[in-house]
């Protein structure tokens, strides 16, 4: 059966190339392969360019669907360069911001970063196109630390690709070293996961406490054994527990 297929598919390309030199009387059988031929030499000229260019769009289209992961993997994806989308430069997809606090009571567990001090520790926080806020340096605190510190971030609801990152660091004499961290996704299968999820169920509560009632205790802590007291809450529904 194949071999009757092409010869069929021989015979019908045969004359195809009859019935076209036959419509267009310029054209003979020479002119044809002499096209042919030379089509052929231009396509095999310009066939490393065109495969060393298939290889430079395909890089670039792996790595941006990595992205992620690298960033991840060079402890950049807290880091924000571009602080806009497309869908804002765009009139009618702009997004609306809505301002949150974010409430940092203590962390606790947190080995030292250094072998000659103790921690100096403070909180650092990342999310979307915010710029990071982050608490005063707690000097020598060691392991633990009690913050009562109120951050504010603008979140987008609309936004389902921005996570919210907490750092928990050791402040160096030259920089920083991220001690741990806490991820909040901006999607999850269980929404009160989310970062909308944590602003809504922290809108729930009449007065902010500093208790354990009140906050949320984060002890899976990535890169650290450590603990986290967090509460995140709208900044237009607000009242302090002085």
């Amino acid at each position: 059966n194949a071999h009757y297929f092409c010869l069929g598919q021989t015979l019908c390309s045969g004359l195809a190339i009859f019935l076209l030199l036959k419509i267009l009387p310029a054209w003979n059988l020479d002119k044809f392969i002499t096209t042919m031929v030379g089509l052929l030499s231009f396509l095999a000229g310009r066939l490393v360019e065109f495969v060393i260019s298939s290889a430079i769009v395909f890089v670039f289209y792996v790595l941006y669907r990595l992205r992620d992961k690298i960033a991840e993997a060079l402890g950049l994806d807290h880091v924000t360069v571009v602080r806009v989308s497309v869908k804002d430069m765009l009139p009618c997809c702009g997004s609306v911001q809505k301002p949150f606090a974010i409430y940092i009571w203590k962390v606790d567990g947190f080995h030292s970063g250094s072998w000659f001090s103790a921690n100096n520790l403070f909180v650092e926080v990342h999310h979307g196109f915010n710029q990071s806020v982050s608490t005063r340096v707690h000097p020598q605190a060691g392991p633990s630390a009690e913050f009562k510190a109120r951050l504010e971030m603008n979140h987008n609801p609309a936004d389902s690709e921005s996570p919210m990152i907490i750092l928990v660091k050791h402040q160096l004499q030259i920089g920083s070293q991220e001690l741990g961290r806490v991820t909040i996704p901006a999607r999850h299968p269980d929404s009160t996961n989310t970062v909308a999820g944590k602003i809504d169920i922290g809108a729930k509560f009449g007065t902010v406490r500093w208790d354990d009632n009140t906050f949320t205790k984060a002890e899976e802590v990535a890169g650290a054994e450590g603990k986290i007291w967090y509460l995140l809450r709208p900044l237009d529904e607000m009242v302090e527990d002085p």
